[in-house]
């Protein structure tokens, strides 16, 4: 009787096990096949269990759970899609602006924009007119983001529609006005400064609407001014109000005398610490101090001064500086040529700082262009370009060989001396055809011209060379050193103006029809 007793019991065990056996993996079933839908990204389908235990509290967790992963991953897809378009914001705004130098006479204009985190209305422009006169511009819009990019875009549209119209900055800025108003949303506004630059006679005559007052470096006294304005912004007032508050002004900028325009980001920067502005007292300092080298060393000082005071805080506004400087050989000595080839090569010395901005204008208007970064590796794309540019069409493979390595010692040794092999510098590389020679005429042979070599890297001697005697076993063994030795046998000629307004600049007069040895007689 005992026996059977135990035997009930152990069968009643075994079947209730066999129950809970069956019953128990079903919900765990159930969860694991919906963590495993959601490892596959399947968000949107939720755990079914009808269940009061622990088991249904987990389901209801885990659907929590995807949930919230749902909403956080649509969130994250926002917040890419948004960061997507205000890069595409950036791009377009960027693409408004002059990438480079304007060379007008002996006038240089150039400027720059270091954009802040967020998009923002800033923007500035150098306009060719019909006359030989140059428009200048500055303006930033109201408000920051999409919006202030969009207005800043219809202003670059209009301001190249109109400029050629009007010959007075006063009634260029009422054309705008009486535009923009219509346009804009009550609140928004844009203070706009525009100038008309006459290279012949130093003038700009100009008229601001609303924007920062200009400042002028003036290199007789070393000496500053500012030249404040009584403009009303675009759109601030409608009706055509700002009639009664523009009027155009004449300033004359005499030898070494820089005019120099900007957006508030620049002097109302704050210190972290003391929340006290950059200020106009601070920009006035570092132009006194820069504008002897130019336009691009003024650039240059100034946004590294705007960085030093902000620390190492974010800036809260665009950085806009747009540069006008006049330059004259009998004032800028740095721009004195320092010629390594044949004496008949160095213009005057009255003429020598006006025969540089001529070749680079020269060049940037018809040659053809390479920009290379300042390391070695990169100096490999020389070959590619003479060949893509058509400069060695027809050529022996000996004519394209000796140019390819002459072209590469020249700008290899500026990477190497001038950068410090820093492949974050450029140097670029320009190619004009024709004359070939600087002051003289054409030539019928079209692949006879110039290469013109810029940088801004530490200026080189060229009266150190010293010609290398391959007498001597010492100098074959060495085998550096050579560069410029082989540069001078390839060119016909070469002129070197260091420290110009421009950079460094470096002319390579190059002809292909003259027999090496008297390329080397030349240079004795």
């Amino acid at each position: 009787e005992q026996y059977l007793i135990l035997a009930v019991f152990l069968g009643t065990g075994v079947v209730v096990s066999f129950l809970l056996m069956s019953v128990l993996p079903r919900p765990i079933a159930a969860l694991r096949a919906g963590m495993e839908r959601i490892g596959r990204g399947d968000l949107g389908t939720p755990v079914r269990l009808r269940d009061r235990t622990e088991f249904g509290v987990l389901a209801d967790s885990i659907n929590e759970m995807s949930s919230a992963l749902g909403r956080a991953q649509g969130e994250m897809v926002e917040r890419a899609r948004l960061a997507h378009e205000m890069d595409l914001a950036r791009q377009i705004q960027r693409s408004l602006l002059p990438s480079k130098q304007t060379v007008a006479g002996e006038f240089v204009i150039e400027g720059e924009q270091w954009a802040a985190a967020e998009v923002g209305g800033d923007y500035f422009d150098v306009l060719p007119l019909p006359d030989g006169k140059v428009g200048l511009a500055m303006a930033d819009v109201s408000g920051k983001g999409l919006a202030g990019c969009l207005v800043t875009s219809m202003l670059y549209s209009l301001l190249r529609a109109y400029h050629a119209a009007h010959a007075s900055p006063t009634s260029l800025l009422i054309a705008l006005d009486e535009r923009l108003g219509s346009t804009l949303q009550r609140g928004s506004f844009v203070t706009m400064f525009y100038g008309v630059l006459d290279p012949r006679s130093g003038q700009v005559t100009y008229s601001s609407a609303g924007h920062n007052p200009i400042l002028v470096y003036r290199a007789d006294q070393r000496k500053t001014e500012w030249l404040p304005s009584k403009g009303i912004p675009l759109g601030s007032i409608r009706g055509g109000a700002i009639k009664r508050t523009l009027e155009d002004a004449a300033l004359q900028l005499g030898p070494g005398d820089v005019l120099v325009q900007y957006t508030d980001g620049i002097n109302e920067t704050t210190a972290p610490m003391s929340e006290e502005q950059f200020g106009f007292q601070r920009m006035e300092q570092v132009l006194i101090d820069a504008a002897p080298g130019g336009p691009r060393e003024i650039l240059l000082k100034m946004h590294q001064a705007v960085e030093r005071w902000r620390d190492s805080g974010a800036p809260d506004d665009d950085e806009t500086v747009l540069v006008v400087s006049r330059e004259v050989a009998a004032v800028a000595a740095p721009g004195t040529p320092m010629v390594g080839a044949p004496e008949t090569l160095a213009p005057p010395a009255s003429d020598t700082m006006a025969e540089a901005l001529r070749r680079f204008a020269e060049a940037d208007k018809r040659g053809v262009f390479l920009r290379l970064s300042a390391d070695l590796e990169s100096m490999t794309r020389i070959g590619g370009w003479l060949h893509r540019s058509g400069i060695v069409n027809d050529l022996s493979g000996e004519t394209t060989g000796t140019l390819h390595l002459a072209l590469y010692e020249a700008c290899a040794n500026i990477a190497e001396h001038g950068y410090g092999e820093d492949p974050t510098k450029t140097i670029e590389l320009y190619w004009v055809g024709g004359p070939a020679a600087p002051g003289g005429g054409s030539s019928t042979d079209a692949k006879s011209g110039s290469f013109l070599i810029r940088d801004h890297g530490i200026p080189f001697d060229p009266h150190s060379r010293k010609r290398p005697d391959f007498t001597d076993p010492d100098t074959r063994k060495r085998g550096r050193g050579l560069g410029l030795e082989i540069i001078h046998r390839v060119m016909r000629a070469v002129a070197y103006y260091p420290s110009t307004p421009l950079g460094n600049i470096t002319v390579l007069e190059w002809d292909p029809r003259t027999p090496a040895q008297e390329k080397v007689s030349s240079h004795v």
